[in-house]
């Protein structure tokens, strides 16, 4: 019971809690900065089109019709007006 009692004196406790509130805040910090680049890299990802997120969405079926209509390589569409 003695233990307890010498953890409330007030230099004591002042110590034990500061650690605790520091150790907390560092758990806290570390824990937002490891989720920030984890959202980081899969931003980028997107941006550059890497991984299986992109493959198969509309976006991507968008872009490759878009870019076969621009170059020709549909036979059905005209490849200029004035001919």
């Amino acid at each position: 019971m003695e233990m307890l009692s010498v953890l409330f004196i007030p230099e004591v406790f002042l110590v034990w809690t500061s650690l605790a509130k520091t150790l907390g805040l560092l758990a806290v910090i570390l824990g937002l900065v490891s989720y920030t680049v984890y959202a980081e890299r899969k931003v980028c990802a997107l941006i550059q089109a890497k991984g299986s997120v992109v493959n198969g969405t509309k976006l991507t079926v968008f872009w490759d019709g878009f870019w076969g209509w621009k170059s020709g390589w549909f036979p059905g569409f005209p490849r200029s007006v004035s001919g």
